[in-house]
């Protein structure tokens, strides 16, 4: 047997170690195309561990600990005013973040490339430039980011290749080009409604979220979501 080759047994853990991201990469999409998350089967302590890992790579990849048990406790104050699921509801108050709308918005092909756009000064709100990725957005506040940017992090590396385009007009680029892999991801949550002409968008509303049905995009089934993560 080749040594590069490794066994079914090996490939099977490899795939249930795997994170899903909040990334267009065509890795991520492979993961997502074989990830499988067990959950029945498992005791009760391990389903809320195994929730609490998967869906935190995903959804809460940019956060440290001490940021996740405060927006727990935000959650809680929400799930008072509104009765939601805190389980759920905490995932709908990540939604609010400018990094992730930026995302889920179509302006960045990860998480972190929209991090980035943020702390760079390539996003504003309300026409203010804002350099806080965990800046929540409220109902009708307009977001919106910087056209050649946008183009670089969502188009085809191929747009890029002539070096002498860097920092060009957007007339001398040409025309636009989807990057490869884009189209799974091609979707915009209902609670934005966005304008690719001027890459700008509005936050219209919170995404609603209640037992067995959720607004908020997750690769997740609502069981996984619904698991109570502390």
């Amino acid at each position: 047997m080749r040594k590069d080759i490794i066994s079914e047994k090996t490939f099977k853990s490899l795939l249930k170690s795997l994170k899903i991201r909040m990334s267009w990469s065509k890795q991520n999409l492979y993961k997502l195309s074989r990830k499988i998350i067990p959950v029945y089967g498992k005791t009760l302590s391990r389903q809320i561990a195994s929730a609490k890992s998967e869906t935190r790579a995903y959804h809460g990849e940019m956060l440290r600990e001490h940021q996740w048990l405060r927006l727990f406790s935000l959650s809680e104050m929400e799930k008072r005013k509104t009765k939601e699921l805190s389980a759920i509801n905490i995932y709908s108050i990540l939604e609010r973040r400018i990094d992730t709308i930026i995302h889920r918005a179509l302006f960045a092909s990860s998480i972190k490339q929209a991090r980035q756009m943020v702390i760079h000064g390539k996003v504003k709100i309300n026409g203010k430039r804002i350099r806080d990725p965990g800046y929540f957005l409220e109902p009708g506040d307009m977001f919106s980011a910087d056209v050649i940017t946008v183009m670089r992090n969502t188009g085809s590396p191929e747009m890029f290749q002539n070096k002498s385009l860097k920092g060009k007009s957007l007339e001398k680029i040409g025309p636009y080009i989807p990057r490869p892999y884009m189209s799974p991801f091609a979707f915009v949550p209902v609670y934005l409604e966005v304008s690719y002409l001027t890459c700008s968008g509005i936050y219209l509303r919170h995404p609603k979220s209640r037992q067995g049905v959720s607004e908020i995009p997750s690769p997740f089934s609502s069981g996984i979501l619904m698991i109570k993560l502390f």
